[in-house]
């Protein structure tokens, strides 16, 4: 009943503060960015009251600004990066429910399906990778006939 109290008070109150929160758009970046910045390093810091997590802030703020650059895409790093510690622990999980037997993995018909599934995704990206990379590039003249 809490949450869904809470909801419908933040419905209202959203869309009443909604047209001052557009204006933040209006703020120079020049102003806004330092503003934001100092959010950043006082809640990084506000977590452990350590200043480790406001270096590892700014590392990984340098590497997402590096990645902008270069234009390596983030999301899958980000998506590793949380994801990983998940895995590690249900890898180890599973092996010790199966004794260390990595037969585990291949028992069932579902785990057979989910790896026919990611075979098949993985293909199926490949397949379209190698097929963009063959069509010959059009011009603007010949797409807009």
């Amino acid at each position: 009943m809490g949450i869904m109290l809470s909801s419908v008070i933040l419905l209202f109150v959203g869309n009443a503060a909604i047209r001052y929160f557009s204006l933040i758009a209006d703020i120079p970046k020049a102003i806004l960015f330092p503003i934001v910045l100092m959010f950043c390093v006082y809640g990084a810091y506000a977590v452990n009251n350590d200043t480790f997590d406001v270096w590892l802030m700014l590392a990984f703020g340098l590497l997402g600004y590096v990645f902008n650059r270069t234009g390596i895409p983030a999301a899958p790093f980000l998506i590793g990066f949380i994801l990983g510690p998940m895995f590690e622990d249900n890898l180890r999980r599973s092996l010790l429910i199966g004794s260390n037997d990595l037969s585990i993995f291949v028992r069932g018909p579902i785990t057979w399906f989910f790896i026919a599934l990611t075979v098949g995704s993985i293909s199926l990206a490949i397949y379209r990778f190698i097929t963009a990379r063959k069509e010959p590039k059009r011009s603007v003249d010949e797409s807009s006939t």
